[in-house]
């Protein structure tokens, strides 16, 4: 499990998104950019901090930030469930899913 003890800016990416609803990284990283006035260089070294953290999810690695939360990735398994209308079997594949546990 990885752990982060500097999670002010994981907490303002959070802020953010959760307050204007962004769906795209490079609006989130603009955002980020203009409000809090940030250069280049920390908007990169925030890209590089979100891939390691990407890479690691992808991995099945948990990952915490001391005194904010905890992202973690569950696999639901496929499932056969039945369509009401005509009975038809329908198979849903496996999915993977990211949870944010904040504390």
């Amino acid at each position: 499990m990885l752990k982060y003890r500097n999670h002010s800016c994981i907490i303002y990416i959070v802020l953010i998104f959760l307050e204007e609803s962004l769906y795209d990284k490079a609006d989130l990283y603009s955002s980020i950019a203009e409000k809090s006035h940030l250069s280049r260089k920390h908007i990169a070294a925030l890209n590089a901090s979100t891939d390691c953290v990407q890479r690691s999810l992808a991995k099945g690695e948990k990952i915490h930030f001391i005194d904010f939360g905890t992202f973690e990735t569950t696999e639901k398994s496929a499932i056969e469930v039945e369509n009401p209308r005509t009975k038809d079997p329908i198979s849903i594949q496996v999915s993977t899913r990211l949870y944010l546990y904040l504390r």
